[in-house]
């Protein structure tokens, strides 16, 4: 487990080295996650509520930002959600921007692809 800070801000990560320069995180502040570094990927925590997913998606389509895959988590019904879309472009800072102005958003993280 390692604790990370930049700009104010600090992230929990668990994860391993699995051979070859790769390496494999398995969880970002207690929630359950599968990165591996092969796509660019958006990391949201939100508010489990209607509309987060669409309303996230709606942001990256209209700014030509293609889902590769997605992944979300909860704590619980209406608690805390960790979504974590991997991506076949890197998420533009317009983009970015755009979700974290949702009101309902905690954090967006970018984290751009390493192999």
């Amino acid at each position: 487990v390692m604790l990370l800070r930049r700009d104010g801000e600090e992230v929990t990560v668990r994860g391993a080295s699995i051979g070859g320069g790769r390496v494999e995180v398995t969880e970002i502040d207690d929630f359950p996650v599968l990165l591996t570094g092969a796509y660019h990927t958006l990391v949201v925590a939100a508010a489990d509520q209607p509309g987060t997913v669409a309303a996230i998606s709606g942001v990256l389509s209209k700014h030509g930002i293609n889902v590769a895959t997605m992944r979300v988590d909860r704590t619980g019904r209406r608690k805390d959600a960790l979504m974590t879309i991997e991506l076949d472009d890197p998420i533009t800072d317009a983009a970015i921007t755009e979700i974290r102005a949702f009101p309902w958003l905690q954090t967006a993280r970018r984290i751009n692809k390493i192999s």
